[in-house]
């Protein structure tokens, strides 16, 4: 069997954080998350007139004690702001082309020792329009169709980490392979005679 190269992270594998800048998301500057509470406020009053005039007439969903039809309501009224809040951004071009890898620094003591859990794979770039795919009426052919692409595309590792020295809140923490180092099993002994 082939020797494994060394210098991969692997799922397992133990990492040094050297540059603390956490993943957040990858993908284009605005996204409909961003602007949901935007919409909600400025068009809250049209969204209620909206799902007050296809609410259902019967007599126990408009009880004022009816906490189910409340329940559907806040549900539909969501609902709306999202679909709203998308199409606020598609209408911006999400904000532009470029995609990229949105991360946060985060205070850690220096050193510190993650081990990898998971791995995922994620692509940046400059994102490039279809085009072609026309009907010629004069020959009967279509014109050759180029689809939508990525242009600059670049693959980056993200890595979820478990830490051994620090705790951080609940959720994920995801960082991109270029941000650590990996620690061979002689510097991982090492690392844990000074814990």
């Amino acid at each position: 069997m082939a020797k494994k190269d060394p210098k991969i992270i692997r799922v397992g594998d133990k990492v040094r954080i050297v540059n603390p800048y956490f993943f957040v998301r990858v993908g284009y500057p605005l996204t409909p998350a961003m602007a949901e509470e935007e919409i909600a406020e400025f068009f809250s009053k049209e969204i209620n007139e909206f799902l007050n005039k296809i609410k259902p007439t019967d007599s126990k969903a408009d009880h004022p004690l009816s906490l189910g039809q409340r329940d559907r309501d806040k549900k539909s009224f969501d609902r709306v702001v999202r679909a709203l809040s998308y199409d606020w951004v598609k209408l911006r071009g999400f904000g532009g082309r470029e995609r990229k890898i949105y991360s946060e620094p985060v205070t850690i003591p220096e050193d510190c020792i993650a081990t990898v859990i998971s791995i995922k794979y994620v692509k940046t770039g400059t994102y490039e329009y279809g085009s072609g795919g026309q009907y010629n009426a004069w020959n009967g052919d279509y014109d050759d169709y180029q689809p939508a692409y990525l242009s600059d595309e670049k693959t980056h590792k993200i890595l979820e980490v478990d830490y051994r020295r620090i705790i951080f809140a609940d959720n994920d923490q995801w960082i991109e392979a270029a941000n650590v180092e990996k620690i061979h099993e002689e510097e991982d002994a090492e690392c844990l005679n000074r814990t």
